[in-house]
């Protein structure tokens, strides 16, 4: 009956946050495609020029930093400052291959704030001229992976194939948890290994996944689902008593 109940509530509600937080970000990548349109006809190599012209772009979105950077890497953000060259970063290197990009992990930018990088290309008939990107705090992207969680009973995280955790349901769940979620069962002998490969084979395999597990004397119930952006997963977990009771 438990098992029952959640294969009808916990994994399509898991499902249900993949898509919406993918929406999300998708919503994100079309504010910043909307901006490099105005960058087409910029001289991206002209330092004063492309100063004047990214400036307009501040405080859109929501992003904490706009940036537009030509083909050699060379970086000038919307501050009108220098942002330093990201020609070896991948996601600038995607983007200059006509692809919009959103960077796997947040990473510290320039004043040591965490944030996750978006990249859009700048295109001029039918030519990548260079990239657009946005930056998220984490102030944002909680707003943006906000759920109400099985009626606040619940919580849930991003993480990556390797588990890292990349955003959780509110900042008190990302304190209280480790930074890998893998490590945290470990840890707390949620799970062994043999469960932890089996699990990470069911994410490779983009597939979604139920675990029940014990801790602290509570029952919980985990169900994971591929978001199909970058390698990232959604965990979504609930009380089990929670479960029984719907």
């Amino acid at each position: 009956k438990l098992v029952t109940g959640v294969q009808t509530c916990a994994l399509p509600i898991s499902q249900l946050y993949a898509s919406m937080f993918k929406i999300k970000m998708r919503d994100q990548l079309l504010i910043l495609e909307a901006e490099a349109h105005t960058f087409a006809n910029v001289d991206l190599d002209d330092y004063d020029a492309l100063k004047k012209a990214v400036a307009a772009s501040r405080g859109i979105g929501g992003f904490k930093r706009i940036a537009v950077s030509n083909a050699s890497g060379m970086t000038v953000n919307d501050m009108g400052m220098p942002s330093g060259n990201i020609l070896m970063r991948p996601y600038f290197r995607n983007a200059m291959r006509g692809r919009p990009q959103v960077a796997p992990a947040t990473a510290a930018d320039e004043d040591g704030e965490q944030v996750l990088t978006l990249a859009v290309p700048i295109f001029r008939d039918g030519r990548v001229l260079g990239v657009v990107t946005g930056t998220l705090t984490h102030a944002i992207l909680d707003e943006i992976f906000l759920t109400d969680t099985f009626g606040g009973r619940g919580y849930s995280f991003l993480i990556t194939l390797d588990g890292d955790i990349v955003i959780a349901s509110n900042n008190k769940n990302r304190q209280c948890f480790n930074d890998n979620w893998f490590d945290f069962f470990r840890e707390n002998s949620v799970m062994g290994e043999d469960g932890i490969n089996a699990m990470r084979s069911v994410m490779f395999s983009e597939n979604t996944g139920i675990v029940p597990y014990s801790i602290g004397g509570a029952h919980r119930i985990m169900a994971y689902t591929p978001v199909f952006l970058n390698d990232w997963y959604i965990l979504s977990v609930v009380p089990a008593d929670y479960v029984r009771s719907q």
